[in-house]
């Protein structure tokens, strides 16, 4: 068979599939689009329905990105590490952290060009962009902007690194606020804000899940829950104040004014029916009373906050296997009442699948292809 330039094309085409892992996805702050970053660099553009269209409105690489292929979950401190993560802010702007040695920029788009930009096939001009200072072989695994606008410092993001390191940001001084060095004596997987948007949750491979006041001078945490097990995920309930947790641990439910300065605290719930390890989660509905999760597994579950597991948990089988990221549509300044919830669902394949969530139900809609 001769090699012709579409048959190298297709070739390379199913090879560049196979080593696809999404590692972050967000939908934008209208809900009509979903933005997703994978472990090579690359962002792709969606409609937020995949009955549109289930190819991207774009897929670009960032600059400065150095081509490799690792999957960033499993090596977390490897220099060749490309991943993105994603956050979007109150003031609509899209964040896109990069997570090599090769790249440490913090970038800004706003979401109204990302959105109006028809003439080509890549980001618009960016609304900020610079590059923080790194410690050897250290790269940025995870970004978090506070979701409401009621919040005083909503133009603040923090950033945590693969030596444990926690950074917070103003985004819109294009300045460093403060660093909290060695916050984790391992790789940060995760940042949270919680409902105050002063207290962020952050969690690591070193098996604990710190709870930080940013509006303290002290870089001490306020509180501290221990495992012994490695948490990638946390996640806090706007509603009640409540914060989830899971990993290679057990998915439990904590309430911060039941913890203290003691490590050895006893969670609110512990939801046994799930397995692990755990690599995603988010909490779902209006009122945050619905936890979605992602793992090892290929499978998505639903599972009710107040621990009515055995007679409420939902599973829905997905395409990627493991799951790296769950995005939804919540956003309490948009969504409209009895508006089913969006989810998309990626992880370790070049499809991306889109469900839809009722109080009683999850129905798959289709699924986005992380491909040209």
């Amino acid at each position: 068979m001769p090699l012709t330039n579409a048959y190298l094309d297709a070739y390379n085409t199913n090879i560049d599939r196979i080593n696809t892992c999404i590692i972050s996805a967000v939908y934008s702050p209208d809900n009509t689009r979903l933005i997703a970053g994978d472990d090579q660099g690359r962002l792709g553009l969606f409609y937020s329905s995949p009955q549109i269209s289930m190819k991207p409105i774009f897929l670009t690489t960032l600059p400065n990105t150095y081509h490799s292929q690792i999957n960033s979950r499993t090596n977390s401190n490897n220099c060749n590490n490309n991943s993105i993560s994603l956050a979007s802010s109150v003031s609509e702007i899209l964040i896109v952290v990069g997570g090599s040695i090769h790249n440490g920029l913090v970038q800004g788009y706003r979401w109204s060009d990302i959105m109006s930009n028809k003439k080509t096939q890549q980001l618009p001009s960016d609304a900020f962009s610079f590059d923080l200072a790194r410690g050897p072989n250290e790269i940025f695994v995870c970004v978090q902007a506070p979701s409401k606008k009621q919040f005083q410092k909503t133009d603040e993001i923090i950033v945590g690194s693969s030596v444990g390191t926690l950074r917070v940001l103003n985004i819109e001084r294009q300045t460093l606020v403060t660093t909290i060095d060695a916050a984790h004596k391992g790789v940060i997987h995760q940042v949270a804000f919680a409902n105050d948007g002063k207290r962020v949750a952050s969690c690591s491979e070193d098996g604990t899940c710190k709870i930080w006041d940013l509006s303290s001078s002290s870089h001490q945490p306020i509180h501290t829950i221990e495992t012994n097990k490695w948490i990638s995920c946390c996640a806090f309930d706007m509603a009640t104040d409540r914060l989830v947790i899971g990993g290679d641990c057990p998915l439990s439910l904590w309430h911060l004014a039941m913890l203290s300065s003691s490590t050895k605290q006893k969670p609110l719930l512990v939801y046994n029916s799930i397995p692990t390890p755990i690599y995603s989660l988010a909490l779902c509905s209006v009122d945050d009373d619905t936890i979605l999760v992602g793992g090892d597994t290929n499978k998505l579950y639903s599972i009710p906050k107040n621990g009515d597991e055995q007679t409420m948990t939902i599973s829905r089988p997905t395409t990627p296997s493991p799951i790296y990221t769950i995005a939804t549509t919540i956003n309490k300044n948009t969504t409209k009442e009895n508006e089913d919830i969006k989810v998309a669902v990626a992880g370790s394949h070049w499809n991306i699948d889109s469900f839809t969530i009722t109080e009683t139900n999850i129905r798959k809609i289709g699924h986005y292809e992380f491909s040209k």
